[in-house]
């Protein structure tokens, strides 16, 4: 994983393919940061909306 790029603890077990990805990764998101997070934070909203409508299921 690249030096000084964080990595989420997950039960997904998601890891980047190449080592060397993490910095590409890092990079696009840092350069698009302000596109892609909105998408992202709606994608939250969603998320938790079906997260607390699946017990009622």
């Amino acid at each position: 994983m690249g030096a000084g790029i964080p990595q989420p603890d997950t039960t997904l077990n998601v890891r980047a393919i190449q080592p060397d990805e993490s910095d590409l990764i890092h990079s696009y998101y840092t350069a698009n940061r302000g596109d892609l997070l909105p998408k992202l934070q709606e994608l939250q909203i969603i998320l938790n909306y079906f997260m607390a409508e699946e017990p009622k299921l």
